[in-house]
């Protein structure tokens, strides 16, 4: 069976020891995934950032955890363009969630505006590994 691969970004670590417990409880239960994991810091320049789009378009699903909103992520437009292109392709495309940290008004206004056309699957409020786990599952 081919492991379940997620692509992560997080403008900050703080969500990576609640994500590796989730990967660890999901493996515990058998499952297989792989995960390409960036933050804010590591997508320094043009390279670093078309590297990861492409990683996160041969994902399964792309969770993208907003700080601030879409500027927090520098892959954001570059990433839904790409997407959204496929899409209007009839190509297959990852799973696409964005998830607006806290009360993040400018992540929403990004969620509304820039992907509407784009498929999002749903992911708990919280960061939980019991809340967590159950993602890959689906």
């Amino acid at each position: 069976m081919r492991p379940f691969t997620l692509c992560y970004f997080s403008a900050h670590s703080m969500e990576i020891p609640s994500l590796s417990a989730g990967v660890r409880q999901y493996q515990e239960g058998g499952g297989k995934i792989r995960i390409v994991a960036r933050t804010r810091s590591q997508l320094f320049d043009e390279s670093r950032i078309e590297a990861f789009v492409r990683d996160a378009l041969n994902c399964d699903a792309v969770l993208v955890v907003l700080h601030g909103g879409r500027e927090s992520c520098p892959a954001f437009d570059a990433l839904a363009k790409a997407v959204t292109e496929k899409k209007d392709h009839g190509e297959k495309t990852p799973c696409f969630h964005i998830h607006p940290q806290g009360s993040d008004e400018d992540g929403l206004l990004a969620l509304t505006r820039k992907c509407r056309a784009i498929p999002r699957k749903g992911f708990p409020r919280k960061g939980s590994i019991t809340q967590i786990s159950p993602v890959f599952q689906t």
